[in-house]
């Protein structure tokens, strides 16, 4: 099947399939999931080939995990398989696979809040729960945050608990003065490439041409 990704991601893709291979010879299972979850990460970057073909490798690797007792690798699946449906916008089927992933990580880890919200955020876009229980779920990860220490997924679930409670004016006031300058600092792309592109349009449909500006200029920088 064809595969459009840059040269970085097609030598690691090719260290991929051969490392995947030598894994299987071996009897290597564990470390043949590894390899073969880095090949679909890296073909499921483009959205445009046959996902039925992904989904597929996705589920004979949640299965086969699951029979070796591997349960930490079928949490990894289920998370990116999640991920895969939630880039097509698929959120329904996001949801289903990112609760499985949720149950199956220890409760108070970091592992568990990553992939809380992922849960809550896909549950909210997609209008798949209740107000009050988005709500619940999003201080649940702040508070889970707050008691890991970790900065980051404290401010993401706050821009979410925002976003869920309606609070359009505190949610661009806080990207703009707290969370963005917070990713730029500590060079965090994923969190850069997906508010910053929440920012430049709130700037472009509230008509704030150099602030937009400013933030494209920056934003190229950093991704």
């Amino acid at each position: 099947m064809p595969i459009i990704i840059n040269e970085s991601e097609l030598m690691a893709y090719v260290y991929a399939e051969k490392a995947l291979k030598h894994f299987k010879k071996t009897n290597n299972f564990l470390q043949a999931f590894n390899a073969e979850s880095l090949i679909l990460l890296q073909i499921g970057k483009d959205t445009n080939l046959d996902f039925q073909w992904i989904e597929e490798r996705y589920q004979n690797l949640i299965h086969d995990s699951e029979i070796l007792g591997a349960l930490n690798k079928k949490g990894m699946f289920l998370n990116n398989l999640g991920l895969e449906y939630y880039k097509r916008k698929e959120y329904a089927k996001a949801q289903k696979y990112y609760d499985e992933a949720l149950r199956i990580a220890e409760k108070s880890s970091m592992l568990y809040l990553k992939r809380l919200y992922n849960y809550v955020n896909t549950s909210f876009e997609g209008n798949l729960l209740k107000k009050s229980v988005l709500l619940k779920k999003a201080r649940e990860g702040i508070s889970l945050a707050k008691k890991l220490d970790n900065r980051m997924y404290n401010i993401v679930f706050k821009l979410l608990l925002l976003n869920i409670e309606n609070k359009l004016d505190e949610y661009y006031s806080y990207l703009e003065k707290r969370a963005l300058p917070y990713f730029k600092l500590n060079n965090h792309v994923r969190w850069i490439n997906i508010f910053g592109k929440k920012m430049y349009n709130h700037y472009v449909e509230t008509e704030q041409p150099l602030k937009a500006f400013h933030i494209s200029n920056t934003f190229m920088r950093m991704i």
